[in-house]
């Protein structure tokens, strides 16, 4: 249960982190579309890292 419950904040948190970076990138005059695609899809690749990433965070610190 725990491990379902850090995939999902991490889902959460990642789009809205990206979200974020990509809005300040844009807010700060970074040429958007000049950027390759995988700028586009900067939420969807933080979501998914940090799914990933808290779980074995979480795991690493439950083991100390």
């Amino acid at each position: 249960m725990r491990l379902v419950i850090f995939v999902i904040l991490g889902l959460i948190g990642g789009y809205f982190l990206g979200s974020i970076i990509f809005r300040l990138m844009a807010g700060f005059g970074v040429n958007i579309s000049g950027l390759p695609l995988i700028f586009m899809f900067f939420p969807y690749l933080t979501a998914i890292i940090l799914a990933i990433l808290l779980p074995v965070i979480d795991k690493k610190n439950r083991q100390n």
